[in-house]
């Protein structure tokens, strides 16, 4: 979520819910921030970078997909529109930056382009979330229920599902070189080989502390940031947990 010193983030003030359909660009060495004067008519779920880019993307329960400048924060810049229910997530090509992917409620996955400012591809395969592998985007990690489609991203063909999960999956991620693939549903985090053979290689179970995202930190690419009621930093390096952060 971080380009050039700025932040993108969601507008959470209790006395107004509408502000969950608006977005704020923070500027992370001031604090200073520009609030959008147009927004999604319904919450918004997810927020990516274009890589190298001001541009970045919003989806929506609205069943759209919003690009937006962060030099020019007041309006949105286009709205694609196509999916028939709510978009839950977004991520753009690490290389080809053109290339933006969604998913939606109802299991399609769509890639946009925008040069064309057209669907280029429709596929089944995510309800939950998408992200490319980085750093050559070769490969789309897309997660429904407790599985993880793995596709080709230049022919749109499934090479793998990695299944084991018996809870619905919450997050996933890539690590930095595109090795290890972590998710994570509310009782377990899983870390994910993909090369030579797609495999879980590491479980955790949540003991009651609720997994409910989970990041690579940009810094370490070996440390992996579990989100829950208390915060896991597990070493990917040595396969053990770090430090717990919470109540």
């Amino acid at each position: 979520m971080f380009s050039t010193n700025l932040l993108v983030d969601l507008f959470f003030p209790l006395i107004d819910s509408n502000f969950l359909h608006q977005v704020l660009i923070w500027n992370t060495k001031s604090f200073d921030f520009v609030k959008s004067t147009e927004g999604h008519s319904l919450l918004i779920t997810d927020i990516g970078f274009c890589p190298n880019s001001s541009v970045f993307a919003t989806s929506s329960f609205d069943k759209t997909v919003k690009i937006w400048d962060y030099t020019k924060a007041a309006n949105s810049q286009m709205t694609f529109t196509g999916h028939t229910q709510e978009v839950m997530s977004l991520d753009f090509h690490p290389k080809s930056g053109h290339i933006l992917c969604s998913c939606d409620t109802n299991n399609e996955i769509r890639f946009w382009n925008l040069v064309t400012l057209t669907c280029s591809h429709r596929l089944k395969g995510a309800t939950k979330q998408v992200r490319f592998q980085p750093p050559n985007g070769k490969l789309l990690a897309a997660a429904g229920g407790r599985n993880i489609n793995i596709i080709d991203v230049e022919s749109h063909r499934l090479v793998h599902c990695l299944q084991g999960h018996d809870e619905n999956i919450l997050s996933i991620c890539w690590d930095p070189s595109g090795q290890y693939l972590a998710s994570v549903s509310e009782n377990s985090a899983r870390l994910w080989t993909i090369e030579p053979n797609m495999k879980c290689v590491k479980e955790l179970k949540a003991s009651g502390n609720m997994f409910r995202s989970c990041t690579f930190h940009p810094g370490y690419s070996f440390l992996l940031v579990i989100g829950a009621y208390k915060v896991l930093f597990f070493s990917i390096a040595d396969a053990r947990t770090l430090e717990a952060i919470g109540e």
